[in-house]
């Protein structure tokens, strides 16, 4: 924690005791005023911090316990944090003892209400405003006491007390239970065909026979007869005779044109 920090949560805390004492300054102190006395319980810790509340409403239960009792308050206190009022402070009972469940006050005596979470704090809340908010819970709550007999003797609520019995109200969250196993059917590899996995390539061809024809074009030589896939031989009317002319024919025509393309333009029409 820092200086200035700590600088600023100790002058917020003696502004906060000053306002309380002009209170308890005027007549009939803060008690009349207000029903609630506050101070430190120490003068040298600004930190720690007893708050007392008087004189409940005639109709709610507590004032009847505190009559058999035979006491006139409950006390509570009042831990403040380092970076106060950043962060809420932290208030328990301390005594008398409380019936179970009752005042919406944990077992150990803490005091359980949103506006003491970091959440729903608010840095502008006074402890006068605290000590409004803390004692209206505990009437909603219909705040009762443990036991009414005069001659009972117990111990306070302690902040070791108040500590555990927060831990067991509210356990750390356990870690997530981990995955059973479970078997994965992983279906059989089924090899793949030989034929299948080979790429078939076209043979390369003579590089003999691309150089020997290279300027001529070659048909294919058919026969005098073609025979279908089914069916009689069907005479064909290309004979191998004519197969060469067209052949001839055909290189001639290249000849022609490669000529042609050679030729300038201005002397193409003298040839």
């Amino acid at each position: 924690m820092s200086a200035d920090t700590n600088h600023r949560s100790l002058k917020r805390l003696m502004k906060e005791y000053n306002e309380l004492n002009a209170l308890e300054a005027q007549p009939g102190g803060c008690r009349k005023l207000h029903a609630f006395e506050a101070s430190p319980v120490d003068d040298s810790d600004l930190y720690t911090w007893d708050l007392r509340l008087y004189d409940f409403e005639s109709d709610q239960p507590i004032t009847t316990d505190l009559k058999e009792r035979g006491l006139d308050r409950l006390t509570l206190r009042i831990i403040f944090p380092q970076d106060y009022p950043n962060s809420p402070p932290f208030v328990y009972m301390l005594r008398p003892r409380l019936r179970q469940g009752t005042g919406y006050v944990l077992n150990g005596g803490g005091i359980c209400m949103e506006l003491l979470t970091p959440s729903e704090w608010s840095p502008a809340t006074s402890i006068s405003a605290l000590v409004m908010s803390v004692r209206a819970m505990l009437l909603m709550g219909n705040v009762r006491l443990k036991e009414t007999a005069r001659s009972t003797t117990e111990h306070d609520y302690s902040l070791e007390e108040v500590r555990v019995c927060g831990e067991r109200k509210h356990p750390p969250p356990s870690p997530p239970p981990s995955p059973l196993p479970c078997p994965i059917r992983t279906p059989p590899r089924i090899p793949l065909p030989l034929a299948s996995t080979r790429h078939h390539r076209p043979p390369s061809p003579d590089p003999s026979a691309l150089n020997s024809h290279r300027h001529a074009r070659t048909l294919p030589t058919l026969s005098s007869t073609t025979r279908p896939m089914d069916g009689p031989a069907i005479p064909c009317s290309r004979t191998p005779e004519r197969s060469r002319r067209v052949s001839a024919t055909i290189v001639e025509s290249h000849r022609c044109r490669w000529r042609r393309r050679r030729t300038p333009p201005a002397l193409r029409g003298q040839s």
